[in-house]
């Protein structure tokens, strides 16, 4: 699989947001998106071809939350 899509919900009505992706020795490998975003769910294409195999985590982080999901690419 060469692409993924991250899936983002958002509560409050707009919010500063930065999308990265992290490797396992926790070195930021790339920047997804960094802007604003409004309430509501967005999805993002993630272009995983440029990605070794390995694990990795995708590091959401906003004005009122910061979340990670770990994701394995193939």
């Amino acid at each position: 699989m060469n692409a993924a899509i991250a899936f983002i919900e958002l509560a409050e009505d707009e919010e500063q947001v930065s999308l990265d992706i992290i490797d396992s020795f926790g070195k930021k490998i790339a920047s997804v998106y960094q802007g604003s975003l409004q309430a509501g769910n967005h999805t993002l294409d993630l272009n995983s071809t440029v990605l070794a195999p390995g694990i990795y985590i995708l590091s959401l982080k906003s004005q009122h939350s910061n979340q990670n999901k770990v994701f394995i690419k193939q």
